[in-house]
């Protein structure tokens, strides 16, 4: 067939006739057998031109040309409520997030179905460097790719057939770190790979939650798996042992995430084996100096810098990102989690003995913290070959935030802190929050020795 006259108004001219014309149907009915193919020739752009237009600047939007038009196959699902208001499309060339202000999505737009989009009253944005198609908006003040209104997503996007079976690519933790380009916005299948976490569920209740997940590639870091907190299957348990694992990949600050559809058809077979957290570390690199003030980072990852330690003992999470007004930090809590949480976030080994200035010195807030209690230790023997429990420490005198038993504490400083006593050691910073109590936690910022 040939392709298309690009000329908008007959663009949209001709999918209404196609779509809605001589027959009395639901265009988006996947059980309607007289859906009909997409005419060949109706892209004029892959998905992956049509993403390189755009800066890859967050707060910035950039417009696209006349009569561009793509076509995908949809590889999201959200009926199970684990992705919102956003559909992703695939070509050969790779995959895009289109923002749509309709909720639930999956009756419109169906799993495996293909979709054409005219594109050049849409907008190209970015959050977190990943690349968004959308209506032109703002947010904070800022050029972004905002949500189609729903009453105008049928001036954009026109539906084919549902596919029988929807491109996959197969890929490991570790070709998705060397190469996240490559797989951003993609539907991979991830063999061998299982929950780093133990026996915790996707989520926590009415929070969006990363699990982390690994394969046996090589790879030194976890990729992180956000789940809904709203999703149907958020307080199920994680399939323990190894096995495969579909998602969507998504990028936040050059970091890939990978994102489920439903567990019940994206994880498959897991042999069951229970999987424990590791409590072990790795061996810490020594320094001169430090002056680490979290920064970096996604919100809500777990802090995972060179050298540091950041190790649970009981419970499933990790200190994590927190941010607010621009400023991230350290973070723990037990709120809502359900669960005794001991973790420890350990520093590199400090070289006190050859530092001018052999202090330390850091900043903590406490926020909503009834119960729950944060321990600052030294040890000169860590070497994170075991649990940081079964190591020699010492706890020092500092002075700890203790103003937030009724909300959010003053960030408060601990004063200089001399090392001199105790030689090279490391910093354990240890938090203790009890089970099923409403209670709160700590945040911690700007470690600071020999400066």
């Amino acid at each position: 067939m040939k392709q298309f006259i690009l000329n908008k108004s007959f663009i949209t001219l001709f999918f209404s006739v196609l779509l809605f014309g001589c027959v009395d149907k639901n265009y988006n009915d996947p059980e309607n057998k007289e859906v009909e193919p997409l005419p060949e020739g109706t892209a004029t752009m892959t998905i992956a031109e049509l993403k390189a237009l755009h800066s890859g600047r967050d707060n910035d939007t950039t417009s696209i040309p006349e009569n561009t038009i793509i076509v995908g196959q949809v590889i999201s699902d959200d009926e199970a409520g684990n992705i919102y208001k956003e559909l992703y499309l695939q070509d050969k060339t790779g995959g895009i997030l289109i923002r749509l202000d309709i909720a639930p999505i999956y009756p419109q737009f169906r799993f495996g179905q293909e979709v054409a989009v005219i594109c050049d009253r849409l907008v190209l944005g970015s959050y977190g460097g990943n690349v968004q198609l959308g209506i032109p908006s703002l947010y904070n003040g800022s050029p972004a790719a905002g949500r189609v209104p729903g009453p105008l997503v049928e001036q954009y996007m026109y539906s084919g057939e549902v596919a029988e079976s929807v491109t996959t690519v197969d890929a490991t933790v570790k070709e998705i770190f060397d190469a996240p380009e490559s797989y951003v916005g993609r539907r991979v299948r991830i063999s061998n790979i299982s929950g780093r976490d133990g026996k915790v569920p996707f989520a926590v209740k009415d929070q969006t939650t990363n699990r982390n997940f690994n394969d046996d590639s090589g790879s030194s870091r976890s990729i992180i798996m956000r789940n809904s907190g709203y999703a149907d299957f958020a307080e199920e348990i994680i399939p323990q042992g190894a096995g495969t694992v579909t998602a969507i990949v998504s990028i936040f600050n050059g970091t890939p995430q990978l994102y489920i559809n439903n567990p019940e058809v994206d994880f498959v077979g897991f042999d069951g084996s229970e999987t424990q957290p590791p409590v072990e570390g790795t061996p810490p690199t020594v320094v001169t100096s430090l002056n680490e003030d979290f920064e970096g980072f996604a919100q809500y990852d777990d802090f995972a810098r060179e050298g540091w330690n950041n190790i649970t003992e009981e419970g499933s999470r990790k200190w994590f990102i927190n941010a607010f007004n621009d400023n991230s930090y350290a973070n723990m809590t037990v709120y809502k989690a359900g669960e005794k949480r001991n973790v420890w976030l350990i520093s590199p080994i400090l070289d006190v003995d050859a530092a001018q200035n052999k202090t330390i010195s850091f900043e903590t807030r406490q926020e909503f913290a009834a119960g729950a209690t944060l321990k600052v230790f030294v040890s000169s023997d860590y070497d994170g070959s075991k649990a940081p429990s079964e190591f020699t420490w010492t706890e020092i005198t500092a002075k700890i935030s203790d103003d937030g038993q009724g909300g959010y504490g003053s960030w408060t400083n601990s004063g200089d802190i001399d090392l001199s006593s105790y030689g090279n050691v490391v910093v354990g910073f240890q938090f203790d929050g009890e089970e099923n109590v409403n209670d709160g936690g700590y945040s911690i910022d700007n470690f600071k020795f020999n400066q």
